[in-house]
């Protein structure tokens, strides 16, 4: 024999025995006695040990009395939490002990707080407010004095305008006045506003 098929041989040898030694080795599952046929007693554990006690007369051994337990005391089930309890969960975590975590509950804060009353809309804007506003966006290019009568350019938003004493700007307002350094208007109802020229 050549010596590859002797370490070939020896190596299988080896394989053999180590699947044999785990297949030994390998727990088992373990099955507890079987009771005997007559009992109906649960399974207990074993008392822990007493210290001796003095001797006694020992009176004749009798089996422990059997008390009976109503069926309903001996099965009870968890009981149905409250409601303030269902709100309670576990949190649970690998790396620390169970901590029992309250819930918010957030139904009972939404009813304990109740959000402010809405700030009153503020009230509509008055028409003089509405006409300085027109007002402010004219601009003024310059003014031209053309037969004693003064001309004034003034552009919004890309239109160039010519306004002369009494004509009409904005709604309600009339030009009463053009000077060098500002244009008058006056409503009906005596309110009046300026726009400067320079």
């Amino acid at each position: 024999m050549s010596r590859q098929k002797q370490l070939l041989i020896v190596l299988l040898f080896i394989f053999m025995l180590s699947l044999a030694y785990a297949w030994l080795r390998t727990p088992r599952q373990q099955v507890a006695a079987p009771r005997p046929a007559g009992s109906t007693l649960p399974a207990r554990r074993p008392a822990p040990a007493q210290p001796s006690a003095p001797a006694q007369p020992s009176a004749p051994a009798q089996p422990p009395a059997r008390t009976t337990v109503p069926a309903a005391a001996a099965y009870q089930p968890l009981a149905v939490p409250e409601p303030e309890q269902a709100e309670v969960r576990i949190k649970r975590d690998l790396f620390i002990p169970l901590q029992v975590v309250e819930a918010k509950i957030t139904a009972k804060k939404a009813a304990a707080i109740k959000p402010p009353p809405p700030p009153p809309p503020p009230p509509p804007p008055t028409p003089q407010e509405l006409a300085r506003k027109e007002l402010a966006q004219y601009k003024s290019l310059g003014l031209l004095k053309k037969q004693g009568k003064q001309v004034a350019f003034l552009t919004k938003g890309g239109q160039i305008k010519l306004i002369r004493v009494g004509d009409s700007l904005i709604n309600g307002y009339k030009v009463t006045a053009i000077t060098d350094d500002r244009l008058v208007l006056r409503a009906d109802d005596g309110d009046e506003m300026a726009l400067g020229m320079r």
